[in-house]
C-alpha cells in the first residue's frame, strides 16, 4: 500500500478543482474586482473558503498574482497558496504558505496547506512538522493526514499520542473537514504497523461492512487485520466481510 497516496488524498483540507491551471489575462475589472476580494479577506471580512471553493475565483486569484507578485501582502498569500494548491502547482503554493505562516505562525490553515503541498511532493518530513504545528493549534482535519505521513516515515511515536483524538474524531459525522473512515483507516493501518490488536478493535467498533467496502484500502486493511488479529470482538464482522468479498470475487482483483 502506497501511503503517501492515501496521505495525499487528505492532505489538503480543502477542495481540489481537477482542471486546467489556464488563467486568461485579467481584465481591468476583474483585476480591481480580485484586488478587493483579497483586501476584504485581509480586512476579516470574507472567509478564505468564501474567496477560494470555486475554481474560476481560484483560477482569477492567481492570475492577478503571476501579474501583482510584489503587490500582495503576507496574509493574501494564503488564499493564493491555497488556490495554488488546488490546481496542484504544490511548489508554488508550498512556498507561499511558508511566507504565509513565517509571518501568522499561529495559524493552523497555512500549516495545514503547507503539509499537504509537501505531501503531495513527497517531502514527507516536512509535511509530518508542517501537520503536526497545524495539530496543535487546533485542525481537528488535520489529524489523519498526520498519522498518514507520520507512519509513512516511521514515527510510529507521533501516531501512538495521536490515537486518543483519532478515536474520538472517529465517531464525528462525515463533512467536508472530518471524514470518519479516513481515521479508521488510519488506526487500522497503525494497528497492523504497531500489532497492537486494541487498537483494531477499536478502530471497527461502530464500522459496518458496507463502510469497509467501500474503500479499497480499508478493505484490504480490515482483511489483513482481521488474519493477523482473530479477534473475538470483531470476529462477526470479519465473517461477514469475508461472505461479502466471496459474493463479489472480482472486486478483489481490482
Amino acid at each position: 500500500m502506497k501511503l503517501h497516496l492515501i496521505a495525499a488524498a487528505l492532505g489538503l483540507a480543502g477542495v481540489l478543482y481537477a482542471t486546467d491551471i489556464t488563467a486568461p489575462s485579467l481584465t481591468e475589472k476583474e483585476t480591481v474586482d480580485v484586488r478587493q476580494k483579497l483586501e476584504a479577506f485581509e480586512k476579516g471580512k470574507i472567509t478564505v473558503e468564501d474567496l477560494t471553493d470555486k475554481a474560476e475565483w481560484g483560477r482569477k486569484i492567481i492570475a492577478y498574482y503571476l501579474s501583482h507578485t510584489n503587490d500582495v501582502t503576507a496574509k493574501m498569500k494564503l488564499p493564493i497558496s491555497r488556490s495554488l494548491a488546488a490546481f496542484e502547482k504544490y511548489p508554488e503554493a508550498a512556498k507561499l504558505a511558508a511566507d504565509y505562516v513565517q509571518v501568522y505562525s499561529n495559524d493552523w490553515r497555512g500549516w495545514n496547506i503547507l503539509g499537504g503541498a509537501n505531501g503531495f511532493m513527497e517531502n514527507f518530513d516536512q509535511a509530518v512538522r508542517a501537520f503536526t504545528n497545524a495539530v496543535r493549534l487546533g485542525c481537528e482535519s488535520c489529524y489523519a493526514p498526520l498519522a498518514f505521513y507520520a507512519m509513512h516515515v516511521d514515527r510510529l511515536d507521533i501516531v501512538q499520542d495521536l490515537v486518543p483524538h483519532l478515536l474520538v474524531l472517529k465517531r464525528s459525522k462525515d463533512t467536508r473537514e472530518i471524514r470518519p473512515l479516513d481515521i479508521v483507516t488510519a488506526l487500522a493501518l497503525y494497528s497492523l504497523k504497531a500489532n497492537q490488536q486494541d487498537i483494531f478493535v477499536k478502530a471497527l467498533d461502530g464500522v459496518g461492512v458496507k463502510d469497509i467496502l467501500s474503500r479499497d484500502d480499508l478493505k484490504r486493511l480490515v482483511t489483513d487485520g482481521c488474519k493477523k488479529f482473530k479477534a473475538k470482538e470483531v470476529e462477526k464482522l470479519c465473517q461477514e466481510l469475508e461472505k461479502a468479498k466471496q459474493k463479489n470475487p472480482g472486486a478483489e482483483q481490482k
